[in-house]
């Protein structure tokens, strides 16, 4: 529980907008959290570790398509595909609800109980996809590889919206830029060494692996709590009503695990197209280009993770004015953006895939293009889905997802057997634009419900009910 000196760092409502007191009676304050970081260092922290881990993930790509074959591209590739969406999934949009539980309704060690069994599920599932399936032995294994290699992902970033609440992002950023960079290493180095992509993805494990335990799960969240280390081996052993609080917490965020699936599919259906009407030679080659856009989007959404403890902050506040301010201000940032990127693939397009990769993807500069504008709606999109998680309207985003993929998957199914490649590109651009109407939409009609509403009924009576997310 955040105590009341904690609170009064909050900025504090304007003299023209109604106050109510944020603080509840009763209980002890929180020991250990250390102070929360402005949120122009948060921000700042947030772009070095995303820029850095986002570079990293890029240099592994840029690796596999210089010392391998496109077909080796298309076979890392499809390995993330698949294992992605089971396992964001598997997370049940818990980072969200941790975030924006500003009244801590839930203890961390049942959050980390709820990952842990996701996780487990998940690996379940993506190893009877890995038996189960016609795919060669390698690729099996790149499947199976890639699936720990995002368990350990998933585990981290439960301790990784712990930080985010508090606003410590400099933590976040440290494990980022440590995992980025001996990921990239140990890929470097094992493909060297074997040309093979499995022990290129064998590199990625044993970083994840030990970023994870060594920092994520215990330096990492050092101080959060009165206990010398918050990692998981330190968590008490739960009992029976904790156990239900568990399993309530689970059955409430299924939906949002639904949505999660739906988001991560946006990215993920046109690859399936491409590999179904084209091939993994085609799918690899769409992969390297798509991935710009793809790091662009991580440093964007890192910011909107910054950002959206203070959001969340403001509409619980009934700070509507700085709330929207704040939002707009991300959102112009990533407009901008998205016009420098498609400026500067108009220009130096088919220069950079050469550099970047080959000279066998530097026909790709038209793809490219349309990749850039798709990166332009994606990079605003994604600002105004995390206005949407900061109001807390997360079951609402269940219809917005599905007509985003629905709006994808039919511009690939129409566009890619007639325009190849570039079927692609619209099919992404499509689905951007659906995204940024339907997610602007929640956040206007959101707000102007809370506006319309007495204070006991607006969005702080949505963060006292976890069990019924609005």
């Amino acid at each position: 529980m955040r105590s009341t000196q904690d609170l009064s760092t909050r900025p504090a409502a304007s003299v023209a907008e109604p106050q109510q007191d944020l603080r509840v009676p009763n209980v002890p304050p929180c020991r250990g959290i250390p102070a929360s970081l402005p949120l122009h260092l948060n921000c700042s922290w947030t772009l070095v570790g995303h820029v850095v881990y986002a570079g990293c993930q890029w240099g592994m790509l840029v690796v596999l398509a210089k010392l391998c074959t496109p077909a080796a591209v298309g076979e890392f590739t499809l390995g993330m595909a698949i294992t992605a969406p089971v396992f964001l999934f598997s997370t049940l949009q818990l980072r969200a609800v941790l975030v924006t539980d500003m009244r801590d309704l839930y203890t961390f060690g049942e959050y980390v109980a709820a990952r842990i069994t996701g996780i487990v599920a998940a690996l379940l599932f993506v190893v009877i996809i890995a038996a189960g399936s016609a795919y060669p032995w390698s690729t099996r294994l790149v499947i199976l590889l890639t699936g720990i290699s995002k368990a350990c992902e998933s585990l981290s970033d439960i301790y990784h919206a712990r930080l985010q609440k508090h606003e410590r992002m400099d933590r976040i950023a440290v494990s980022l830029v440590a995992k980025g960079i001996l990921s990239l290493a140990l890929m470097s180095l094992l493909l060297a060494a074997t040309s093979d992509v499995v022990w290129g993805v064998m590199g990625i494990v044993l970083a994840s692996v030990t970023v994870t335990v060594c920092y994520d799960c215990n330096l990492g969240t050092w101080g959060l709590s009165g206990l010398r280390s918050a990692g998981m081996l330190r968590l008490s052993r739960p009992h029976p009503v904790a156990i239900s609080r568990v399993a309530t917490l689970i059955r409430s965020s299924l939906l949002l695990g639904v949505v999660l699936l739906l988001s991560t599919l946006i990215g993920n259906v046109p690859r399936y197209f491409v590999e179904y009407d084209l091939g993994r030679e085609a799918l690899g080659k769409f992969a390297a280009v798509a991935y710009i856009a793809g790091a662009a989007n991580t440093v964007i959404t890192a910011l909107a993770q910054a950002a959206t403890p203070q959001l969340a902050w403001r509409y619980m506040a009934r700070q509507w004015r700085g709330f929207t301010i704040l939002l707009l201000k991300f959102a112009a940032l990533a407009a901008l953006a998205g016009l420098a990127g498609i400026a500067i693939s108009a220009i130096a397009g088919r220069q950079i895939l050469t550099i970047l990769y080959r000279r066998e993807y530097a026909d790709q500069a038209g793809l490219l293009n349309w990749v850039m504008g798709a990166g332009l709606a994606t990079f605003v999109g994604t600002i105004m889905c995390f206005g949407v998680t900061a109001v807390r309207r997360f079951h609402i985003q269940l219809p917005l997802y599905a007509a985003v993929v629905a709006a994808n998957a039919a511009a690939c199914l129409l566009l890619i057997p007639r325009y190849g490649l570039r079927g692609a590109g619209i099919g992404m651009l499509a689905g951007g634009i659906v995204q940024i109407l339907g997610a602007t939409w929640i956040v206007a009609w959101a707000v102007r419900s809370a506006v319309h509403e007495p204070p006991a009924q607006s969005a702080l009576q949505s963060v006292l009910q976890p069990e019924e997310f609005v």
